[in-house]
């Protein structure tokens, strides 16, 4: 069975409602990988934030990206921390002025064998819209 079509644009105002209700029941899992994800305030304070549209016009992918890391819940969010993160990822070889930090990668697609794919896909749309970035990084749980 081919994966559905999907198309990804810049998120707008009126996904976020739509957001968040498609991906409440995701709502664990995604807080086990990035942390507490209060949705509107990713969408408005983040840089470059996408949807996922299926043919049925509902949202069943959601990424956001930004400037800075968001570091998990356990460690204090401070400047020092975060500028921790940016020179560890500069110590690996990554140029700051080329990487972006994830803030939330969530898809729900209606056939579960679909959802890494539609996880790449939200990935290379996040590229698309930021072609200088080179690398997205994500501090973990």
């Amino acid at each position: 069975m081919a994966a559905p079509i999907v198309k990804f644009r810049l998120a707008e105002n009126e996904d976020i409602v739509k957001v968040t209700q498609n991906f409440h029941e995701k709502l664990k899992e995604v807080r086990s990988t990035f942390g507490k994800v209060n949705v509107a305030a990713t969408a408005e304070l983040c840089l470059c934030c996408v949807v996922g549209i299926d043919a049925n016009d509902k949202v069943v992918a959601f990424g956001a990206i930004d400037d800075r890391p968001s570091l998990p819940q356990n460690l204090t969010l401070s400047n020092q921390a975060m500028d921790w993160a940016i020179q560890e990822a500069s110590d690996l070889g990554y140029l700051s002025d080329s990487m972006m930090w994830l803030r939330v990668c969530v898809s729900m697609p209606d056939n579960k064998e679909d959802e890494d794919s539609l996880l790449k896909e939200t990935l290379h749309a996040l590229f698309s819209v930021s072609p200088t970035t080179q690398v997205i990084l994500h501090v973990g749980q």
